[in-house]
């Protein structure tokens, strides 16, 4: 058995092999001669073969010995009538090297995405290709967790349009203090798995689709989420999607889903009052929910859900609408009650 590669440069021409094995154009290996330059490798070799998401992991084998490798996933779109919780089949192709690369490997990693330039992200970074782009032409979102071994790291590739589809709060017509406290309850969801479903509400608009998609792009990976779709999405590899047809209704998708225990749930949709009534109900069992919701008024939206629930909900809304000329605005609504449970909708503050 061939030793698996020991140093940078003899990984990289490894797995740019493999990728040619596998029938991917790779090209010739990328500049490895440091461990700085082969992790930046790792990023142009993905984005050269269109891959969906790579890692690179190390774990220990019941035998007691050490394995590390860089798996690189290339995920099909989901189609509609698309089978199973993900809907997509993976291809993969998986390259090892010795151990005693991976913690060094991992941190060369995390020079190059640059890992906790957000103070409050500390186990997080980007890489964009070309490098130091402003509008990159691929943009990986890299997450990294640390063990005994060195840290696993994965990486998400995210295309021009993957991109456009997936804007954070920061970029949509919200103010700068809504979209840091919509980015932070996604990121640190507790306040969903406490009966709060958050409803993006309002007219159907791509502004508030953006806004839920970016709630999708924003949740910390080790969730266990699941989305039901009405039309295909490029989502995060390690979310479970369905997609909604005549016959894998709303109603059918939110059963699976509860079956699977999910962390958080998140529809494109909520149309009818028997879906807002699962939807209320998984929401006070431990489960985070997120839909759209059609509702001309923040009130409007609250009482649809109110009238489904059976009782009074306190949902955060993100509501759409439109200001006299025409513009898009997203605004941030919370829900209290008064006296004999009059219903109060009030704009967030800070």
């Amino acid at each position: 058995m061939t030793a698996p590669p020991a140093t940078a440069e003899t990984l990289i021409a490894a797995l740019t092999r493999s990728l040619q094995e596998e029938g991917f154009n790779a090209g010739a290996p990328p500049p490895a001669g440091t461990l700085e330059e082969a992790a930046l490798a790792l990023f142009t070799l993905a984005e050269r073969v269109r891959a969906s998401f790579f890692s690179v992991w190390a774990d220990t084998l019941d035998d007691g010995t050490v394995a590390a490798g860089v798996t690189l996933l290339f995920l099909p779109p989901v189609d509609a009538g698309s089978q199973g919780m993900s809907g997509r089949e993976p291809k993969r192709v998986r390259q090892h090297y010795d151990p005693v690369l991976h913690a060094a490997l991992g941190r060369a990693l995390g020079t190059v995405a640059q890992r906790g330039q957000d103070p409050r992200r500390p186990t997080r970074g980007q890489v964009s290709l070309p490098p130091g782009a402003e509008a990159p032409e691929w943009l990986f979102l890299v997450d990294f967790q640390d063990g005994d071994l060195g840290s696993e790291v994965s990486a998400l590739a995210r295309d021009r349009e993957a991109q456009a589809l997936f804007r954070p709060f920061s970029a949509l017509p919200l103010s700068p203090e809504e979209a840091g406290f919509l980015d932070q309850t996604f990121f640190s969801p507790k306040m969903l798995f406490q009966g709060h479903m958050v409803l993006f509400t309002g007219e159907p608009s791509p502004e508030r689709a953006a806004a839920w998609r970016a709630a999708l792009a924003v949740l910390p990976r080790h969730m266990n989420t699941l989305v039901a779709l009405e039309r295909p999405l490029p989502l995060d590899p390690r979310t479970g999607a369905l997609i909604l047809d005549e016959k894998l209704t709303l109603g059918r998708a939110i059963s699976a889903f509860s079956r699977q225990d999910p962390d958080l749930v998140f529809i494109e949709t909520a149309h009818t009052r028997e879906e807002l009534r699962m939807l209320a109900h998984i929401s006070i069992t431990g489960h985070g929910v997120v839909a759209q919701l059609d509702a001309d008024t923040p009130e409007a939206a609250v009482r649809r859900l109110n009238e489904a629930a059976g009782a009074p909900r306190q949902p955060v809304l993100v509501h759409c609408s439109r200001e006299p000329g025409g513009t898009a605005r997203l605004t941030v609504y919370t829900v209290s009650y008064g006296a004999g449970d009059t219903l109060q909708v009030a704009r967030w503050t800070p």
